[in-house]
C-alpha cells in the first residue's frame, strides 16, 4: 500500500498534479481533471483549472431548501457543507447532488 506524504497511516488517493507528491483524500482538492494538494502553488494551479466561480455566491441546499452564502473557497471547489442539515453538496454536477464524502474542502 502506498501511503500519503502527510499521513503515513493513510492510503494514497492520487498524486498532486502540481508537485507530483502522493496524498490521501483529505490532503487533496479535486479539479476538473486532476487532484491538487493544499500547497499554495498547487492551489493556484487548481484555480486556473476550474472555471472562474463555478458556483454562484449563494445557493439553495437541495436537501433542506435553505439559502446559503458560500465562501470563495467553497465556490472554487464547488462542494460545501450545509450547516442546517449537515449535507455535503456537490455543485460541480447537474443537478447538484448530496455526497457522502466529508472532505469537501
Amino acid at each position: 500500500m502506498k501511503t500519503c506524504f502527510n499521513h503515513p497511516d493513510q492510503e494514497v488517493l492520487s498524486k498532486c498534479h502540481g508537485c507530483g507528491k502522493e496524498y490521501c483524500a483529505s490532503c487533496l482538492d479535486e479539479g476538473i481533471e486532476y487532484y491538487y494538494c493544499k500547497n499554495s502553488e498547487c492551489q493556484a494551479l487548481l484555480k486556473k483549472e476550474l472555471p472562474e466561480y463555478a458556483v454562484p455566491e449563494s445557493v439553495i441546499c437541495p436537501n433542506c431548501n435553505i439559502e446559503l452564502d458560500l465562501s470563495e473557497d467553497e465556490r472554487m471547489v464547488g462542494k460545501f457543507h450545509c450547516p442546517e442539515c449537515d449535507a455535503v453538496i456537490d455543485y460541480t454536477v447537474t443537478p447538484p447532488k448530496i455526497i457522502e464524502d466529508t472532505n469537501y474542502t
